[in-house]
Formats: structure tokens, C-alpha cells, sequence
């Protein structure tokens, strides 16, 4: 079961749903945007985990990485990636974003011409689905800095010494792992869409396809089953270090790992979510049945994208309505120009800085997960989010410069999870469930740590092995 958690028995579909812009020549006249929803496009998502070697190592906790691998499924889908599809240009709109504190002959003689001719020229594009998800060419995202002042000047001889140095490392093979080390990166680092022919490839999503990001410590539920997946940390911080010091929006500390629930769930408890950057506070709502086993339905609390003034620590960010959570600050050096919700603005009241009319469907729309409270073993699980622009006034840049105030516009909605468990995961629930109560309560977590030291007896024995045919 183990191996089963290193990669899952079932592979959710990730369902995207994009916003074609109709009136593309009236929105660089300054019109907002009028958009249509065109979807599902539907991928498959391989969840694939590996382990990390904590220094001192413990069976409380482990430390592992992450990544998913989406296929196209065309069979599923509405029409091919292929389809074309009217967007905002967000590689340029971005590049404003992160210009907005310069001075203004700066932004108008420096800036602009550079994100105009290095890149696609036009601040709205036509561009294919499948491009705009994972990958369209645009030399401009290759770019990650164009201020014409430098806080600090490194000769070009340092840099290619610097280059050098790292091409003759002598990297240990027992702590490095070649392959891996080449798609590993903190998730709030500038993304590199250079692809290996060269071309630079940019992707709203491109960035989260077969790349691991952080490292996450968990605690194992040795010492308390009831603790298991419990986040000790992530890249060794306890917070998220985006919102205000301190606060709780800002704390990492006491909230549970999507891919490890604990057994014995309570009526609430607080989820991490990667992509929206912040907890999630879930509650039950009913009491239901999948292929004869008990669930509880937990769903997002409504009030979980309620605004709250440590959610905008800088004054220079626009503190968005209740139900929108503007991410600048947790990706400071990319400076994405983006806000996250619920589909359609769910649980979110009417706001004037929308561009179009939201019809949220709870049904379709919302957050949920049916779990077996007594493994704490998910047999259903909807997670759905929305992604949208935010454009601000400013005199220096197209579209921008048109803008009274602040802009919201949709650009996608998606949602990955599965609505149904496999026989394996059926069986083997139920399997756990025949099991005396005290021992059922406590198996995920016990195999948790048993797989755990079988893996880093293995990596041990491998690192010995190793050093033994150097030695001879």
C-alpha cells in the first residue's frame, strides 16, 4: 500500500474549461473584455512521488516531492488542443506588471518597446488551447529581467566561470539524482521555458507538467495516527512567507497534505492547497455510501476565500474583493498579475471589478472530498479552482492605459479529482475496514513508516554498496 502512495491506483482527470475573448479589437479600444466558455478539455494527471533523506532520518516524519504528468485525452474532450482560442497576452501583461514601479520614461522608451519586439507585439493574441495551457512560443518569457538599472554588476567572466564551476561539480550520485535535479525548483523561482531544441515555450500551466517543486515534511502518525500528514514544513519554512508575518493566513504549520488524510477525521479540518496558495478549511456536509463503504462528504467552507487584511501585506498590492485572492505576493519573482477563486466566483458576492457575469453551480463548481473517516482514505475527490487577470490602470501601457480601475478577467476554470474509487481501492479498503478497530485505525500510518524505512534501508544499502565499489 505503501507503493500505492508513491504512485496512486487511480489517475485523476484534470477538466479545463478556457474564456475565448469575442470582441478582441474592441478590447485594445479599451472595451472589457466579453468572453465565452469553451471546455472540458480533459487530461489525465499521473501523480508521482519521491522520497527526500532527512538529516538526522525519523520515523515521525519524511520528507518527499512531487509532480504530475497530464496527457491530452481527446476522447473526452470537447474538441482537439488544437482549437484556437482569443486570450489576453499574459507573458506581456505580466512584463507591465513588474515594471509598474519604474519611472515612466523608462516604462515608455525602455519597457515597452522591449516587451513589444522581443515577444508577441500584441497585448491580445490568438493562440491554440493546447498551446495556451502547456506551451506556445514566445522569446519574451526567456526573459527574466529588463530593468535598465542593475542592483548589482557581474562581469561576464565571473558568469561563465560561475557556469563553468557548475558543469565540473563533482556531485555525489547518492544525494543527487541527475534527472530529477534537472526538474527541480522552488515553486516561487522564476520557471525556465527554455526547452531543450531551444525554442522558449510559455504555458499557464506549463509549469506545473512534470516538474517537482517543493519539498514537504510530513509527520508519519507513528507516535498519533490521528497526526499523520500533518505539514512540518515546506523547503524547511513553516510558513508560506507570502501574507503577513506571523499571521495565520501566512502559517503552513497544522494543516494536513492532500495525499496523506489521517484516520479519524473530525468535522472540520484545514487542507492544504498548493495551486491557491493558502489553507482550505473543510467541513461535513452529509453522510454517504461509495460501492458499500461509508464516506463523509467534506466540502470547502464557504467563507474560505473570505478577504482578510493579512491576505494583502503590501499596500502597492490591490487588496481584491472577498472570494479572490490576488497571488503577486506568493510568487514575488514572477510578479504574476493573477487572482485565484472558485469557479465563477463561488461563494463570492458580485463585484464591480469583474469583466463578465459568473453563473456558479455548486454542483459543478465546488471543492469536495468523500473520505472513509475511519482510514482516512479518500474515495472521491472534486478540487476546482479558477485562474483570472488582474489589470490595473496604467498610462505607459496598451489596455492598461484605458482602464478607469481595477480589472478582473477570467481566463480558465479547471477542475482535477475522480468521481469514482477503483476495485483495488475498494478492496483493499475494505480489506483495512475487516480489521480489528485498533489496528484498522492505525494501518495507513503504520505502513506509511514501514514503506518509509524499506526505502531508506534501500537508499542506505545503495550508498554503502556504492562506496564499497569506490573503495575497491
Amino acid at each position: 500500500m505503501f507503493t500505492a502512495w508513491f504512485t496512486p491506483p487511480i489517475v485523476p482527470l484534470l477538466k479545463v474549461y478556457v474564456y475565448n475573448i469575442t470582441n478582441g479589437p474592441q478590447v485594445l479600444e479599451g472595451a472589457d473584455p466579453i468572453t465565452e466558455e469553451l471546455g472540458p478539455y480533459v487530461y489525465s494527471a499521473t501523480h508521482i512521488r519521491s522520497l527526500v533523506q532527512d538529516e538526522p532520518s525519523s520515523t515521525d516524519s519524511l520528507s518527499f516531492r512531487s509532480r504530475t504528468n497530464y496527457q491530452f485525452m481527446p476522447e473526452l474532450s470537447v474538441g482537439p488542443e488544437s482549437d484556437t482560442l482569443t486570450v489576453l497576452n499574459m507573458v506581456m501583461v505580466t512584463g507591465f506588471n513588474k515594471a509598474r514601479s519604474y519611472m515612466g520614461m523608462v516604462k515608455s522608451g525602455v519597457v515597452l518597446p522591449l516587451l513589444t519586439t522581443l515577444g508577441r507585439a500584441e497585448p491580445v493574441l490568438t493562440v491554440t488551447v493546447g498551446g495556451f495551457l502547456f506551451g506556445y512560443e514566445d522569446e519574451l518569457a526567456c526573459i527574466t529581467e529588463f530593468s535598465p538599472i542593475q542592483q548589482e554588476t557581474i562581469k561576464e567572466d565571473d558568469t561563465d566561470q560561475e557556469d563553468d564551476d557548475w558543469i565540473n561539480d563533482d556531485w555525489d550520485d547518492d544525494e543527487w539524482d541527475d534527472e530529477a535535479d534537472e526538474m527541480l525548483r522552488f515553486k516561487r523561482d522564476i520557471p525556465s521555458y527554455r526547452d531543450p531544441t531551444g525554442k522558449c515555450l510559455w504555458g499557464i500551466l506549463r509549469d506545473l507538467n512534470n516538474t517537482e517543486h517543493e519539498t514537504i515534511r510530513i509527520q508519519t502518525g507513528t507516535s498519533d495516527f490521528r497526526q499523520k500528514g500533518s505539514i512540518l514544513s515546506i523547503d524547511g519554512e513553516e510558513s508560506f512567507g507570502a501574507w503577513e508575518p506571523s499571521s495565520s493566513c501566512d502559517r503552513l504549520k497544522g494543516s494536513i497534505e492532500p495525499s496523506t488524510l489521517p484516520a479519524g477525521l473530525g468535522s472540520t479540518f484545514n487542507l492544504l492547497v498548493p495551486v491557491m496558495c493558502r489553507n482550505i478549511d473543510m467541513v461535513s456536509q452529509e453522510n454517504l455510501t461509495i460501492s458499500g463503504i461509508d464516506v463523509t462528504r467534506y466540502i470547502a467552507d464557504p467563507n474560505s476565500l473570505a478577504q482578510d487584511s493579512c491576505y494583502c501585506p503590501d499596500p502597492q498590492t490591490p487588496c481584491l474583493p472577498s472570494g479572490y485572492l490576488n497571488l503577486e505576493p506568493c510568487y514575488p519573482e514572477i510578479s504574476p498579475p493573477m487572482a485565484v477563486s472558485f469557479p465563477h466566483g463561488l461563494h463570492s458576492q458580485p463585484n464591480q471589478m469583474l469583466t463578465h457575469q459568473p453563473s456558479p453551480n455548486t454542483t459543478a463548481h465546488h471543492m469536495y472530498m468523500d473520505i472513509n473517516t475511519k482510514l482516512g482514505v479518500p474515495l472521491a475527490v472534486q478540487v476546482s479552482f479558477q485562474l483570472s487577470a488582474v489589470l490595473r490602470p496604467d498610462p505607459y501601457f496598451p489596455i492598461l492605459n484605458r482602464l478607469n480601475s481595477t480589472r478582473l478577467v477570467p481566463l480558465f476554470w479547471a477542475s482535477e479529482g475522480f468521481d469514482q474509487p477503483t476495485s483495488w481501492m475498494v478492496g483493499n479498503t475494505k480489506l483495512a475496514l475487516a480489521l480489528p478497530s485498533a489496528a484498522a485505525l492505525g494501518l495507513a500510518g503504520v505502513l506509511l513508516v514501514l514503506g518509509v524505512c524499506l526505502v531508506l534501508g534501500g537508499l542506505c544499502s545503495r550508498k554503502r554498496r556504492r562506496r564499497t565499489e569506490v573503495s575497491l
